[in-house]
């Protein structure tokens, strides 16, 4: 069954395709209301972890449900309280191409922004104070989220073929690989199909063929404690004649147990629907993101700790991370799993 499939102006996506293709284009005079095509947008729920994807499940507990609330919106300008790259904020960052492990690029860990807590509280006040010429909510979500259930928003061009496709995970991981922490798991990811004339892990290659084409896959993931949200992402992006030139995710906690019925429902359906990950939005290996998970899990064990942190540190081609975690002792190794 395919995710349910929401008409929502396409701004969003050339936004973001800004960020991937570096498209930009003259400024025309700003609009009283900023206009925006139209794209498509779809959204789930599954049982899992952004790193391990769905798994199949006896049953979710609903009574640990908590209330949260998406926001997507188009600016002209930023707030400048997001300042922090996701790239050093992310606990965990992963990027593919083809069938090997890569370098991430700037696209996402640089030039993506986060900040949460107090920053991220005044960005959001600075953005609602903003004229509706200079912004524009394209879509708000009520999010109800069990533990061990992740809700996903994918975007696309409906009439583009080889555009990056952009999905956004929040997520509540069980409390017993959570460390006991009442934790929500973020995770922004991308991919899009390169064309190059290399061979397997990069090699160039002498044949006048077509080029090959690769699935480039970039995913960047925080972890953030529910007492310091909200979290706000921003992402520069431009567009021929349009005056918008970032977009900003906002995800906030609904007070106490404020869940609206709907949204209960709404995860309901798509958890008794069994609903795998989305085929049109290439992921990681099912064999990566298996090995990812079961790593963070075995690093819980102080007795296989620092294998599984080595492994995290250069599967992620972090060599000074990889060092660290090498040569520490195991008071430093458990200071460093503890900071993860």
């Amino acid at each position: 069954m395919s995710p349910r499939s929401i008409r929502l102006p396409a701004a969003l996506l050339v936004c973001l395709m800004g960020v991937f293709g570096g498209c930009a284009g003259p400024r025309a005079g700003r609009p009283a209301t900023l206009p925006a095509p139209p794209i498509e947008w779809l959204t789930s729920h599954f049982a899992g972890t952004p790193l391990a994807g769905p798994i199949r499940t006896a049953a979710v507990d609903e009574s640990t449900a908590e209330g949260f609330e998406l926001r997507l919106l188009l600016l002209t300008s930023p707030p400048p309280q997001v300042k922090e790259p996701l790239g050093s904020a992310a606990d965990v960052i992963f990027s593919e191409l083809g069938e090997d492990s890569v370098r991430a690029t700037p696209r996402l860990m640089l030039y993506w922004r986060v900040a949460t807590g107090a920053e991220a509280a005044a960005a959001v006040e600075t953005v609602d104070r903003m004229p509706d010429s200079a912004k524009q909510t394209v879509a708000s979500h009520a999010i109800a989220l069990p533990r061990g259930v992740s809700f996903v928003g994918l975007s696309e061009a409906r009439s583009q073929t080889d555009s990056p496709v952009l999905r956004l995970y929040v997520s509540r991981p069980p409390l017993e690989t959570a460390n006991k922490q009442d934790l929500v798991e973020l995770a922004i990811e991308f991919s899009h199909p390169l064309r190059s004339n290399t061979g397997p892990g990069g090699a160039l290659s002498n044949s006048a063929s077509e080029p090959e084409t690769q699935q480039r896959f970039e995913l960047a993931l925080l972890r953030v404690a529910v007492d310091q949200m909200p979290v706000v992402f921003l992402s520069p992006a431009s567009y021929p004649g349009h005056p918008a030139r970032f977009a900003l995710f906002v995800l906030s906690k609904r007070p106490g147990s404020d869940i609206p019925a709907e949204a209960l429902a709404a995860c309901r359906n798509d958890l008794a629907s069994a609903l795998g990950e989305n085929p049109r939005a290439p992921g990681p290996t099912a064999a990566a993101r298996s090995a990812i998970a079961s790593a963070l899990e075995q690093a819980a064990d102080p007795r296989k700790r620092r294998v599984a942190l080595t492994f995290l540190a250069t599967a992620n081609q972090a060599p000074i991370a990889t060092d660290v975690v090498m040569l520490a002792d195991d008071a430093l190794l458990e200071q460093f799993w503890q900071t993860l």
